[in-house]
C-alpha cells in the first residue's frame, strides 16, 4: 500500500515526500482518489469533511481533516507522571549566611535533571549544587 505523500510526489502535486503537512490541495486529490476507491498506508488519519462553497458563482470544494485525540495519541511514548510537588501544595526554600530564601519550584535540579516540582531524587539541588529543601505549605 502507497503512502499518501509517495502518491502526490508522483502525480506531481508536491516535490518531495519529506517532512511537512500536506496543502489543501493535496488534500483534495487525496480525497478524491480515496472516493475513487485508491488507499493509502497513512492516509486519512481522522475524519475527512469536505465543504462545498460559492465565489463569485463558482462552486469551490474545500477538505479538512479532523483529527480525534485516539489518532493523534497513537505514536505517544509515554504519559506524563503527575506531579510529585505540586506548586500549590508544596514551597521550596535554600539557606543562605544563615537566612530561608525561597526557591521557585520550576528550578531544574542538578541531580536528577528536572524541575523541582517533577525531581524524584533523595537531595535536591540546583545553581551549581546549592541544596534546596521542599517541604509541604501550612
Amino acid at each position: 500500500m502507497q503512502k499518501a505523500k509517495v502518491a502526490l510526489v508522483e502525480a506531481g502535486i508536491i516535490k518531495s515526500a519529506g517532512r511537512g503537512r500536506i496543502s489543501a490541495d493535496g488534500h483534495a486529490w487525496l480525497k478524491a482518489r480515496y472516493d475513487e476507491g485508491q488507499r493509502f498506508s497513512d492516509w486519512p488519519k481522522g475524519k475527512v469533511e469536505v465543504t462545498k462553497t460559492e465565489t463569485e458563482g463558482k462552486p469551490e470544494s474545500k477538505v479538512k481533516v479532523i483529527r480525534s485525540a485516539e489518532v493523534s495519541n497513537v505514536k505517544q511514548i509515554a504519559d506524563i507522571p503527575p506531579y510529585r510537588f505540586p506548586e500549590d501544595e508544596f514551597e521550596a526554600y535554600e539557606f543562605i549566611n544563615g537566612k530561608k530564601k525561597p526557591v521557585s519550584l520550576r528550578e531544574c535540579c542538578n541531580n536528577c535533571r528536572v524541575s523541582l516540582v517533577a525531581h524524584s531524587c533523595e537531595d535536591p539541588t540546583y545553581l551549581g549544587d546549592r541544596k534546596v529543601y521542599i517541604v509541604r505549605k501550612k
